[in-house]
């Protein structure tokens, strides 16, 4: 649940009363919501990218292998 202008505005007034303005903007200001991070990365995320990523690395390797394999064995078969 995200927090409303009024939530916003009632944590500036307490702030606002303890701090004085300038702290209490700078605060309200640069707090971080869940909303905000949200969309982060997880170390779970991160591990799960990287098996996928040496996958794909693993996969094109070998794929690319039997492509030059492949051109490899046609060059000689018509220049020898």
């Amino acid at each position: 649940m995200s927090a409303s202008e009024a939530d916003w505005l009632g944590l500036y007034n307490r702030l606002h009363d303890v701090l004085g303005e300038e702290h209490a903007s700078t605060l309200v200001n640069n707090l971080v919501t869940k909303a905000d991070i949200a969309g982060l990365a997880t170390k779970a995320d991160l591990a799960e990218l990287k098996a996928d990523l040496f996958k794909w690395t693993v996969g094109s390797m070998v794929a690319l292998t039997g492509i030059f394999s492949a051109v490899v064995v046609i060059v000689v078969t018509v220049v020898g």
